[in-house]
């Protein structure tokens, strides 16, 4: 019976410590996004790993008794795989909903809150930019702020499709076209895309039916930056009143 070859005994060690590494992440903590690019960047080479003929090989080899007892292969646990793949989705679901609960304020086409007293067409008027093509020049000027601020930053995103309930993965740093075309798809509209900061533990969130993106907790700078950039693409940022 042939043993495993150097080359798969370094590929299995590679992701056996891809996955401690995100062990050792989550462990951490969930209070802010540090270690928010690198754990989803693992996480991606797992997923990648776990559903690929590579895996099934190494799973395969290993219940033939062809790797050596004591090497480490948590990675050939379907359940042990699983459960990190598993515990990556609530860390980084608790990481978003911890960065929610924070001060936030709203990027917009329109320079203040409409408040429910204020008399106008509010509602209508919202109608008629989210059609196309006025929603499309909106998203186009959301997505030009946000690939100027990766100059800035490096940022994770992630292409949500809500109505179907499954995420895009997270990418970061992903080229300006390919950012520029994902909320320029027509099925934008159903898609909510997040944004995180890890450097500055901030959320940005743009909904595609929505007009508006929402800044989670900004630095003093990052604030900054991002006033000055709407107002190049003529938006304006401005705190929600107190209901």
């Amino acid at each position: 019976m042939e043993n495993a070859n150097n080359e798969q005994l370094e590929r299995i060690a590679h992701y056996e410590e891809l996955m401690q590494r995100c062990s050792e992440t989550m462990a951490s903590g969930t209070s802010s996004a540090a270690g928010f690019a690198r754990l989803q960047e693992n996480l991606r080479k797992l997923s990648s790993y776990y559903g690929s003929p590579e895996w099934r090989k190494d799973f395969e080899d290993d219940e033939k008794g062809l790797l050596p007892e004591d090497m480490k292969r948590g990675v050939l646990s379907e359940d042990g795989i699983f459960d990190i793949l598993d515990r990556g989705k609530e860390w980084t679901e608790s990481v978003l909903e911890g960065l929610m609960e924070k001060d936030y304020w709203v990027v917009d086409i329109l320079p203040r809150q409409v408040a429910k007293y204020q008399d106008g067409q509010f509602f209508e008027i919202e109608k008629y930019f989210l059609s196309s093509p006025r929603i499309d020049e909106i998203r186009k000027k959301y997505s030009d702020l946000l690939i100027k601020l990766n100059c800035y930053y490096d940022i994770c995103f992630c292409l949500v499709r809500s109505s179907e309930e499954e995420s895009g993965g997270w990418i970061t740093n992903p080229g300006p076209g390919v950012l520029e075309g994902g909320m320029a798809d027509e099925r934008f509209g159903n898609c909510t895309l997040d944004a995180v900061i890890p450097v500055d533990n901030t959320l940005i969130m743009l909904n595609g039916d929505d007009t508006h993106m929402t800044v989670f907790n900004p630095s003093d700078e990052l604030f900054e930056l991002v006033k000055a950039l709407a107002l190049g693409e003529g938006l304006y940022v401005w705190k929600p009143e107190e209901e």
